[in-house]
């Protein structure tokens, strides 16, 4: 018996006798059968299993044999061999099976002995349909894949047959392979010709075509030989695949938004660079640019705005190098003295000079770009001001490989950034030294904050009227297990261009409330604690949730924080800022205005935060009482908080000299070392059961 008979087949049939004799029937050859009592049951069936057959009585109560049919045809969208089982010998009935999709019917009385076969001529004529549609897809398939072209052409060049259309043909009906294809094709083609019938080899041509009116067209032709006279020469246009290939080189070397080569495009071209000098013993110089202060323009504008401003900055390097737009991996054929500049991702740009007589030439080039920046960006009606900072590498001065020039010429920028910002900056050793610890330090900042290894100390805010510590703010340091205790200015910094500012300053926060809590514990007169906010902390939307989170798990009431900002953070005025400001004064915390009168005052702003102190810079403290202008400023300022209702506390008191005139002025409240530097909480305790001098400084503790 056949294998074809392990077929799955469905019976439905609501008489329990007909159903036991077709099981019988068809498991004697070799059908696996599966049977249902009626239509609904079979429709269940249907649709979680497959099946190779059905066989369907035509009266069934409910859903009948023709219209199981119809659901198996339309809603399934099966073509299942079906065969409907029915008592009636009217053409009617017959003509009603097909139309419901039935592939064939079986009258009863049913001859048993014959059914199994019956349905084993179906099944096999059923596969037999479906291979010969399959080969049928196939060769449609193959058609559809077909060239552009097939020619069939001798060893003179005349065509003997001819199918597809060539876009460039100018014959109607072409008899010679010169009248259906321009001149330096036509030649091709037929040697290819020829080479093919001589070698017996398949040969291959490509040649391009300038259409009228339309873009050049670019074809590929096979040549196999098919006697010693002809050759079949299948040709295909292959336009669109290399304006692919294009593409995907564009995408792998270019940067989309600039337009500039990207950094796999200036690896490349630096490498190829590199080894020209070397053959050569000449000079190169990598500049490594870095838009200075561009994440403000993301967070104040949005990227949209930011994008524009990066299609800006390179259209601006273009013209200071006098680039033109040949720029690019593929069109190079060789490295020349052309200056070239990419973009390496963000806001991070190189420019290399394959060819230099001398470190000054890098350094002319480099002002020139400085220079560039000078005139504000305008986008949209909007000027937005921005330099760049330059780091300079030199070959072989500085680095012989590729990617120790790239490296040095980035440790150079950011020297350039520390110095100041807007300027050029050359590489040496002691920059890599500098990298090093600098990145060594960062690594370690990383480890205290789960080491806990920071630490707080607190200076008191005296109250010039009662002479009593009213506050106390915090000050970060660092137990550095190598160097000791780390003042701010040390890390602070690191931990702003690092990323690790908000949690360095979430630690602060959660560690002076917790103080705050231990050091009131008992008092009458209550002493607040003021902890200074980064500009970063100041932007998050989490702010408010996180300092209400802070106060809860602590205890410490909210009028007894006071959280200090300074000007510069406030540059951008962010709505996330205001809001954040005005929802926690809201709540009972404190603002003071940090370091007022060395940022970007402004009384249109000031009237819009939700200020409850403003501290007078040390700047304007030191030289009193002898600076008339310093003086004059205090008291400007002293007079625009009472004004607008505020407490002022000056910073930077160190004698006796300050406290008078600062309290002859009205500044409300002092800071500074002639009451005490900071302390660490031990000393806070001792310090509180001392006696407040204004006479004398008490630096004793």
């Amino acid at each position: 018996m056949t294998k074809i008979n392990c077929a799955r087949v469905l019976v439905a049939d609501d008489d329990a006798t007909v159903r036991l004799l077709t099981v019988a029937a068809l498991e004697k050859h070799q059908f696996e059968v599966f049977v249902a009592d009626d239509g609904a049951a079979a429709w269940t069936a249907l649709q979680s299993s497959k099946f190779d057959l059905v066989l369907l009585d035509i009266e069934m109560p409910g859903l009948d044999g023709f219209s199981l049919c119809r659901k198996i045809r339309d809603e399934l969208k099966s073509d299942v061999p079906v065969l409907l089982v029915t008592g009636h010998d009217d053409v009617t009935s017959i003509e009603c099976a097909y139309v419901a999709g039935a592939t064939d019917f079986i009258a009863k009385p049913i001859n048993w002995p014959l059914l199994g076969h019956r349905l084993r001529y179906v099944l096999r004529s059923y596969r037999n349909v479906q291979s010969l549609d399959a080969a049928k897809a196939h060769h449609r398939a193959m058609l559809r894949a077909l060239p552009d072209v097939l020619l069939r052409v001798d060893t003179s060049g005349a065509l003997s047959e001819q199918h597809g259309q060539q876009n460039a043909s100018t014959a109607t009906t072409p008899a010679l392979l010169a009248e259906y294809l321009p001149q330096e094709a036509a030649a091709k083609c037929l040697r290819g010709v020829q080479n093919a019938v001589k070698t017996g080899s398949v040969q291959e041509i490509e040649y391009a075509i300038e259409g009228v009116g339309q873009k050049r067209r670019f074809f590929e032709g096979r040549i196999a030989p098919i006697n010693q006279h002809e050759a079949l020469c299948l040709v295909r246009d292959v336009t669109d695949r290399r304006e692919a290939d294009q593409r995907i080189v564009s995408l792998a070397y270019f940067d989309p938004l600039t337009g500039l080569p990207n950094r796999a495009s200036f690896q490349e071209l630096l490498k190829l660079t590199v080894y020209r000098a070397e053959r050569e013993t000449s000079r190169l110089a990598v500049l490594f640019l870095d838009i200075d202060g561009f994440k403000s323009v993301n967070d104040s504008f949005g990227h949209t705005v930011g994008d524009q401003v990066l299609q800006r900055v390179a259209d601006r390097l273009r013209s200071s190098l006098r680039l033109s737009d040949s720029l690019g991996r593929h069109m190079i054929d060789w490295v020349d003295g052309t200056p070239s500049v990419s973009r390496l991702g963000g806001d991070e740009f190189t420019v290399m000079l394959p060819v230099i007589r001398s470190p000054d030439d890098a350094m002319v080039v480099a002002q020139r770009i400085c220079d560039a920046f000078a005139l504000p960006f305008t986008i949209d009606s909007q000027e937005i001001i921005l330099s760049t900072s330059i780091g300079i590498s030199l070959y072989p001065d500085d680095a012989s490989s590729p990617q120790l020039l790239v490296k040095h010429a980035d440790t150079a920028m950011y020297a350039a950034k520390d110095l100041g910002r807007s300027q050029a900056h050359f590489y040496s050793a002691s920059l890599t030294e500098k990298a090093m610890h600098r990145l060594k330090m960062e690594s370690a900042l990383r480890l205290a904050m789960t080491r806990d290894e920071l630490r707080v100390h607190y200076q008191p805010i005296v109250d010039s009227n009662s002479k009593r510590v009213v506050c106390f703010e915090a000050l970060v340091r660092w137990q550095h297990p190598e160097a000791g205790l780390l003042p701010p200015a040390q890390f602070v910094t690191l931990a702003e261009e690092c990323g690790l500012i908000s949690k360095l300053g979430a630690v602060v926060l959660r560690i002076a409330c917790a103080d705050a809590v231990r050091w009131n514990d008992g008092r009458n007169e209550l002493i607040s604690v003021a902890v200074n906010l980064s500009a970063l902390q100041l932007s998050e939307p989490t702010l408010v949730a996180d300092v209400s989170a802070v106060l809860s798990q602590t205890g410490l009431s909210p009028r007894l924080l006071e959280l200090e900002i300074t000007e510069s953070a406030l540059v951008d005025r962010s709505e996330i800022a205001l809001n954040s400001l005005n929802a926690l004064r809201g709540m009972g915390v404190r603002i003071a205005l940090d370091d007022f009168g060395t940022g970007y005052s402004s009384l249109a702003y000031l009237r819009q935060l939700p200020l409850s102190s403003i501290k007078i810079d040390r700047s304007f403290v030191e030289n009193l009482p002898g600076s008339t202008a310093d003086a004059a400023i205090v008291r400007t300022i002293v007079a625009l908080s009472e004004n607008l209702g505020l407490n002022v506390i000056g910073e930077g008191v160190e004698t006796i000299a300050h406290i008078q005139s600062l309290t002859d002025m009205g500044c409300s409240s002092l800071q500074g070392f002639h009451f005490s530097r900071p302390l660490d909480y031990k000393s806070l305790a001792r310090f509180l059961r001392t006696p407040l001098n204004f006479a004398e400084p008490i630096n004793s503790v």
